[in-house]
């Protein structure tokens, strides 16, 4: 909620991003509005928290995804 990243995404784009790192994000539409489902399961639901805090990224060279402990620009 403090990065308002949810405010500035496409949250279609957002699910075909997820999966390039196996992170299945459900979405419902409420009010005509197109809403992410938070998962009860505590580990998919960190996965999909770290992934909308843009923890998880792709290496340019190989195209590996990786997880980050650090929030260092580069």
């Amino acid at each position: 909620m403090q990065s308002e990243i949810l405010d500035k995404i496409d949250v279609e784009e957002t699910k075909k991003t997820a999966l390039l790192f196996n992170i299945t994000i459900d979405t419902a539409i409420v009010d005509e509005k197109v809403v992410i489902i938070l998962p009860a399961n505590k580990s998919d639901l960190k996965k999909i928290l770290r992934f909308l805090d843009e923890d998880y990224y792709q290496s340019i060279l190989l195209s590996k995804p990786f997880l980050s402990n650090s929030k260092k620009p580069a």
